[in-house]
């Protein structure tokens, strides 16, 4: 992929309407993957509301685009893809180039829309054209998005936010979800929203909870094959300070055979985004690498994270894929510096206890057990269960020592009363003591166990 900002004569900036095209004024676009930059333009003189985005692109050139704003009159020529992103669209699903409207009339909500002009965040404007020219030589475009707004300005300002996976990497042959945590740090209210992935997606969306835990009806599931345009809520969702949201990702990669990691390229790479259309107010944060309990506990957790991480050179933490909890302790199962494709046995402990009532980490277990850490769960008795998905077992722990009680599992992947492929979870029923075993990527099965590991049943 290629990068480049195209600066544009000042004749073509500033327009004194109330419509205005953002767009690429003419150039021949090269075979391969580009992003392009072009810009700045200036807002209207009187614009003091933006209220409606149209694209107006070649579907079979343009893979999506982002526009960027800025406040203040452009002070360069140069274009700036950068800094606040305020509208997004990407051609998948669709023949002709769907575009949005926030007019009150289209909102049912009055005096909703971006803010423009003085004392706003939106005074000029860029836009980044994701290119996809397979034609092999060069194709001329003037691709771009027309703008509407309006002279007065919004009861309502908003912004526009993505929750995002950095760390996207798929392996060959699985139906995965990709997920990220997130906590809301300044409430308000989201409008609309916008899934975007690629070939290998299926369902995006945005689990909520409480600041207790109390899980709330999901945002914005649908699958990124359909349009990937930014659509209004059926009802205004209001995020409260504190509360948790988690995005996911579902990827059917059974065709693959080989990992596919984040990227541009529609055709070998994948993303996982969620975008926000909501009130300038909201603010989320994400950090795959940090459990959300609930707020009281929070900092102190952080705290003893950061205190982790600093004293763990060879073992910082890394992908949190499971976590427990009872009266006095949260547990969190780990990968340090491993991914879903390592190979080796970790050389650190790999389960931190975090004691409640002290507000610190109070030790890890684990060491020299796993491969690839992922479920993690507490029986009714206080005992740990662990699946690693690298070794192909299931670990019964004692929780305070890390001694193990029992294994279950050969190590090699297949089906069968002695052999799992990848089991990811672990419950244990209360009275009987069975132990249900999720064997779930490579088989697709319930396997059950007595409490001593004899196999049981399956289905």
């Amino acid at each position: 992929p290629t990068r480049a900002c195209m600066p544009l004569p000042f004749s073509l900036r500033g327009h004194q309407s109330m419509n205005l095209t953002v767009l690429n004024p003419g150039s021949l676009v090269s075979p391969g993957v580009h992003l392009l930059c072009y810009g700045p333009y200036a807002a209207p003189r009187d614009a003091r509301a933006l209220v409606r985005f149209q694209p107006d692109v070649n579907m079979a050139l343009v893979h999506h685009l982002i526009m960027f704003a800025s406040p203040g009159a452009p002070t360069s020529s140069r274009a700036s893809c950068g800094g606040n992103i305020i509208y997004a669209w990407a051609r998948t699903g669709q023949t002709t180039p769907q575009g949005l409207e926030i007019s009150s009339a289209a909102t049912g909500t009055a005096g909703l829309a971006y803010g423009v002009g003085p004392g706003s965040d939106i005074g000029h404007f860029s836009l980044q054209l994701h290119y996809q020219n397979m034609e092999g030589k060069p194709v001329f475009d003037k691709s771009g998005v027309r703008l509407s707004f309006e002279s007065r300005p919004p009861k309502t300002r908003l912004r526009f936010d993505v929750l995002m996976s950095t760390r996207v990497n798929i392996p060959p042959a699985v139906f995965i979800d990709e997920c990220v945590a997130c906590r809301v740090t300044r409430g308000g209210t989201v409008f609309g929203f916008r899934n975007h992935a690629h070939r290998l997606a299926r369902d995006i969306w945005t689990d909520e909870f409480d600041a207790h835990g109390a899980a709330k009806p999901s945002i914005g599931r649908l699958s990124a094959q359909e349009p990937q345009i930014i659509r209004l809520l059926p009802k205004p969702r209001s995020l409260a300070e504190g509360e948790s949201l988690e995005l996911h990702c579902l990827y059917n990669a059974s065709g693959v055979d080989r990992p596919t990691r984040i990227g541009l390229d529609e055709r070998s790479k994948e993303m996982c985004n969620q975008y926000y259309l909501s009130t300038s107010a909201l603010r989320v944060e994400c950090d795959g690498e940090v459990a959300a309990p609930s707020p009281p506990a929070n900092a102190a957790l952080n705290a003893a994270v950061a205190k982790y991480r600093e004293a763990s050179e060879g073992s910082p933490l890394g992908q949190v894929t499971g976590a427990a909890a009872d009266g006095e302790w949260l547990y969190f199962f780990h990968r340090g510096k491993a991914n879903f494709m390592n190979t080796q046995p970790l050389d650190f402990a790999p389960i931190l206890r975090f004691s409640r009532k002290h507000a610190s980490l109070g030790g890890a277990i684990g060491r020299g057990l796993f491969t690839v850490p992922h479920g993690l769960s507490l029986d009714p008795a206080g005992f740990l269960w662990a699946t690693d998905v690298g070794s192909h077992q299931v670990f019964k722990l004692n929780a305070q020592t890390g001694a193990v009680l029992l294994k279950l599992g050969d190590g090699r992947a297949a089906a069968g009363p002695s052999s799992f492929n990848k089991p990811t979870d672990v419950a244990v029923e209360r009275g009987s003591g069975e132990v249900y075993v999720a064997d779930g990527y490579g088989n697709s099965r319930i396997a059950v166990f007595s409490s001593s590991g004899e196999y049981l049943r399956e289905w």
